[in-house]
Formats: C-alpha cells, structure tokens, sequence
C-alpha cells in the first residue's frame, strides 16, 4: 500500500489519539503537545512550525516536528568557517544567512523529533518526511535541510537513510543526564568522593555568606514571579552561548509555566527580594529535565550563583523522586564532576539544491568540525555504583528512543 504525508501547520490540528499512537506524550517531553503548542503560539515571530503524519492506510506510521529557522552561520559553525564568513561579509553583508528547514523543535528535551511505529523499516517513512522537508524549504525560500539532536541510538538507526539522501552528519554538544534515587542533596554529597564533596561546599558556603537565599515556586505562580527583569538573566545566559538559534520570549517561559501546572518548577536565588539567579524545569513522570538558567552575572563570582541554583534544583527534584535528570548541553567540565553521563548528539544536514550540497560536503569539515567529548571523572565512593550509559538507558525507556540545551 502506498504511504501518505499529511503536514498540518498547529498541533491542535492533530487528532489527540492518533499523536498517542506513537507513544505517551505526557512522558515524552520533546513531543508533548503542551511543549508543541506553547511554542507554536510564543514563538510565531521566530519560526514557522508543521506536524508531519506518515501513514499507510490508516495506520500511523512515523511523525515528526518541522521547524523554519533563519540562520546565521557565525551563531552555528565552527571557528574556522565564522572568521572566513566575517571576512566576506564586509562585501556580502547576507552571506550565510539563510533559510533552514529542521526536522525538530527548538525544545531542549534531549532528543530528536521524529517517532516511528516499532518494528517498521524506517527507510520509506524517513523518505516521506524527507520530501515534505524539500517541499516546504522550496515554498518558503530554504536553502538547508536539517535532522537535530540524534543521540547514539538513533543515528546508528537512521543514518544509512539519511546519507542515501544525501544528508552529511556533524555533531553537536552532547546531553548531560545524572541518575537519581538520592533522597535528598546532602545523601548525593554523602555518596561523592570528598575532593568533589569539598568543591561543592565551597559554593555553598559562598552563597550563604552573600546572605542570599533561595526560594521555590510551581505552575501559574511562576508567571507573576516571571518578570521581565527576571528573564534579562536568561538573556545573560543566552548571549554568552557558543550556539545561539532561538531567543525565548518572557511570554514563552510564562505560557510553558501556565500550561504545565505543578510539573513546571521555578529554582530561584533572592537578594533581599531581588532575583538575582533561576532555574527553570519541567517533570516528566520520575524523569526531570533543567531546561534554562538565568544569572544576574555581575554578581555570580560572589556567590557561585550558576552552581549553587543548580545545586537547590537537584535537591528538589531529589526530594520529589525523580530517577534521572536531564542537565542538558555545554559547561561539559562542570557537568562531569556532578556525577553525570554525556550522550553524544548528532545532526544530518543537506543542502536542498544538488550543486551546493556537493559543495556543503567539500567544506563539512570545517562547516560541521568535530566536538570533543566531555571529560569524564568517577566522582562517587568506590562503594557507589559508577552511572553508565548503559545503567542510564535501563532506568528511563524512553531515553534510549529520545535523548539545549537544556540549561546552558
């Protein structure tokens, strides 16, 4: 039988039973429709969205999220290929700024945006969302194609497919997770080796001596405390990114809070009333994923303020159950010496004219530069079982089908 492709422009065109055929999409973070929908109607000024269904008959079998972005190289690309465009741009102003069509969201969930019906050969359906991706990109005037955030798992899956479409892999920052089960922050220190202990303590105390404290709030409070002098300390965290795509609005943070009730927690730190530091999460079920962080920098030095709000977010999605914590991208160092897992991540991107493409693959390298993986530290007691990928996967399902930037 033959496959069709509908592409709908809003998740609420999407028959809510047909979305859970491919999975719960309450514990599935990158497609929940919460997530989908708060962004469709946030972020509109940014980026046009669509919601692909490949079917046979009447069975559903993939789906995916498409997103148009524009793009400048020098927030994307490697070192190399940002000080050659700098150079052309004083003639060419426009150079490397151009249309992409991604296959996913700018949601940081750690994984990609495709679902597929088990035990199907991916290879037709990829095509299928293949050909919707060219179409919009020529109808929207595009010129790359991307697949984001595939972790190992997926790209051993899709990969043979999508380099017979002419895609050329690349990297991307890798995903920090931490296991859980601690019952609170202190029983985590208890269980670090004392050189990493010590570490820690030492932010502690510099945030106590600042005399600031820290503060928790839940759902639609979150969007009155949410101002937008709070979320200028996003926007501190967001320019000093390697990797700058998207730009969330105030609004956005306020819709997701509103949207997301309870499993929506804001980690703050108070100077006198003043915000000065937060942490913004969601939950999935036991799995908790620190999506941003904003910081007052200014006065970061002072009290440790980027570790120390992350500190209080782990001990309270510690006291709340949860098994697995999502740290997200970037600030590798420090994310290792928490104890965590880094999961590589990879992209696949073709230019959609032939002719560029075989000229994308002649400068890959330095346009897609390979990302060095995160040192890796055995911070817990040698009575401590040492986290592993594999003891991660075997935890959290979902994870082993679904991995930005989540906090950076």
């Amino acid at each position: 039988m033959t496959l069709t492709c509908r592409i709908f422009r809003s998740i609420d065109e999407v028959n809510p039973a047909d979305w859970r055929t491919l999975g719960d999409p309450a514990g599935d973070l990158a497609m929940d429709p919460r997530q989908i929908r708060t962004l469709e109607k946030s972020l509109a000024d940014q980026f046009k969205t669509w919601i692909v269904l490949v079917q046979e008959g009447d069975t559903l079998l993939g789906a995916a999220c498409l997103a148009l972005f524009r793009v400048d190289a020098l927030e994307t690309t490697g070192p190399r290929l940002r000080a050659i465009t700098r150079q052309i741009r004083r003639v060419w102003p426009g150079f490397l700024r151009i249309g992409v069509v991604f296959c996913g969201l700018p949601i940081p969930s750690g994984s990609t945006h495709v679902r597929l019906a088990p035990g199907i050969d991916p290879g037709p359906v990829l095509g299928q969302i293949d050909q919707a991706m060219r179409q919009l990109a020529r109808d929207n005037g595009a010129h790359l194609l991307t697949w984001k955030e595939l972790n190992a798992e997926e790209s051993s899956r899709l990969a043979g497919t999508l380099q017979t479409l002419g895609y050329l892999p690349g990297d991307i920052p890798a995903e920090h997770t931490l296991e859980g089960g601690f019952r609170s922050f202190d029983d985590y220190l208890h269980q670090l080796k004392a050189r990493y202990r010590q570490q820690i303590t030492r932010s502690q105390k510099k945030l106590t001596a600042a005399g600031y404290r820290v503060a928790f709030a839940t759902g639609k409070d979150i969007c009155s405390i949410y101002t937008d002098r709070v979320h200028q300390l996003y926007l501190n965290v967001r320019d000093r990114s390697q990797y700058r795509l998207e730009t969330f609005s105030a609004d956005y943070f306020r819709n997701l809070a509103a949207a997301f009730g309870e499993q929506a927690i804001l980690t703050y730190v108070l100077d006198r009333d003043e915000i000065v530091a937060f942490l913004f999460t969601l939950t999935a079920g036991t799995t908790h994923y620190n999506l941003y962080a904003g910081i007052d920098y200014a006065r970061n030095d002072q009290a440790d303020l980027y570790f120390n709000v992350h500190y209080h977010g782990m001990d309270r999605s510690f006291q709340h159950g949860a098994k697995l914590i999502h740290l997200g991208q970037t600030a590798d160092d420090y994310k290792s010496r928490l104890g965590s897992v880094a999961w590589p991540l990879h992209f696949y991107a073709r230019a959609v004219n032939p002719v560029m493409n075989a000229g994308l693959r002649l400068v890959a390298k330095w346009a897609f530069p390979a990302i060095a993986p995160p040192p890796s530290y055995h911070v817990f007691r040698e009575d401590m079982p040492v986290a592993s990928p594999a003891a991660a996967a075997a935890i959290t399902p979902d994870h082993a089908t679904a991995h930005h930037s989540p906090s950076r």
